[in-house]
């Protein structure tokens, strides 16, 4: 009859990652698609009014969503190179 190994039997579970993150497996991450259509018809409308704008034509929102992804693409791409270069995991919005 095999004795109970209750205690031993996942000893690194407590540790969480520790020591394992050098090397180790990667998570994986949801690659996320087409999230620009998050920004809605009013949410546009209501930046437009904003800024003064009375009538909007219907070909404005493709236009917008457009000149948004090309925009967001280029912050996004600085923000990962200054903290690629710190060689941080994480960006914050206070950091300069």
């Amino acid at each position: 009859m095999k004795e109970s190994t209750r205690n031993n039997d996942n000893v690194w579970a407590w540790k969480g990652r520790q020591g394992l993150e050098k090397g180790g497996a990667k998570h994986h991450r949801k690659v996320l698609r087409d999230n620009i259509q998050g920004i809605t018809k009013p949410t546009i409308r209501c930046l437009a009014r904003r800024g003064g704008v009375k009538r909007i034509s219907g070909l404005i929102y493709e236009e917008t969503h457009g000149m948004l992804k090309i925009f967001l693409e280029n912050v996004i791409r600085d923000v990962i190179t200054y903290t690629e270069h710190d060689r941080r995991r994480t960006s914050r919005p206070w950091m300069s």
